[in-house]
């Protein structure tokens, strides 16, 4: 079976779950209070909403090999709106939040998206950069670049590894033709959404940056009430997040956000991918996997 088939595959048998799953809270005739205090749904509209919540959700537990019968997981639902964050809106995200709340009968948390309301160009161009990493720190500054290079989300520089330390998730398939394109690189490790372990491509200058700042034994650190063992002394976090913020309204009088920086990359890799011939189908699907999400439609949501 080719992916294109394993995704229809996927896609069918999550629908078809998703309608099993709906179909026995759904109670049309049932009194509105009665049915909202069962936790019950009673209109068609609602029960179309929530079907499509339950699909993508169960699809993304099935492209992240997740096991059965744990759909109601706390850990692995909150994992999934926190990746749906990073390319919704908030009214769909918790739009999400509340169809999984009433299908599994569990509080969840609440989670802001990534995404702001307006339409507007989320990534940024390589001279802004520049422009933002001469108004922050230095360690501060490396890691915008780090981000910049390699495509990582706020948290991820906290996880930086070796490749001697740390090894990539093992029940992937990891496709062969990524990071192709890119000039001499030095490979590590960080450790995603979910607890996935991906390969990241530094450019091999950068690497020797990154090794300097090097700790002489790791240090426990926080961030955002999660605990990380950290190798090297760059900023991280929400306090890098909000540095980003900062130095680019400093410098360029606007802000996208340090998640910007995961746009950009994905529209650079996915340009250079095709200028050397792989199709737009190819290019996501290795760009998805470099960005840590396995799933090629996800990678379409970065490119503003």
């Amino acid at each position: 079976m080719n992916p294109a088939q394993a995704t229809m595959t996927n896609q069918q048998q999550a629908k078809q779950q998703a309608q099993r799953l709906v179909s026995r809270r759904f109670a049309p005739r049932l009194p509105r209070k009665i049915a909202t205090s069962a936790g019950m749904i009673t209109s068609l509209g609602t029960k179309r909403i929530v079907e499509q919540c339950a699909k993508i959700y169960l699809e993304w537990r099935s492209y992240n090999e997740l096991p059965l019968g744990q759909q109601d997981n706390l850990i692995q639902l909150c994992a999934f709106l926190e990746e749906r964050s990073e390319i919704v809106q908030q009214a769909t995200l918790s739009q999400s939040r509340n169809s999984l709340q009433l299908l599994y009968g569990i509080k969840l948390p609440v989670i802001h998206s990534q995404i702001q309301t307006c339409r507007v160009r989320r990534s940024y161009e390589a001279n802004e950069i520049a422009q933002v990493i001469t108004h922050q720190s230095e360690k501060n500054a490396l890691t915008t670049v780090i981000a910049y290079a390699a495509g990582l989300r706020a948290h991820e520089p906290a996880t930086i590894r070796r490749l001697d330390e740390l090894q990539p998730s093992s029940n992937r398939e990891w496709d062969s033709r990524r990071f192709l394109g890119l000039g001499e690189i030095a490979m590590y490790i960080v450790t995603g959404k979910g607890g996935l372990r991906r390969q990241i491509a530094l450019p091999q200058d950068l690497a020797d940056m990154l090794e300097r700042r090097r700790l002489k034994s790791p240090e426990q650190v926080v961030d955002r009430g999660i605990f990380y063992n950290r190798y090297y002394d760059i900023g991280f976090g929400q306090a890098f997040s909000q540095s980003f913020t900062d130095a680019s309204k400093a410098g360029l009088r606007f802000s996208r956000g340090a998640h910007g920086l995961r746009h950009t990359y994905a529209k650079i890799r996915t340009q250079t991918l095709r200028a050397l011939g792989l199709t737009l189908e190819q290019a996501q699907l290795i760009v998805s996997q470099e960005l840590g999400h396995f799933r090629p439609s996800i990678t379409i949501a970065y490119y503003r």
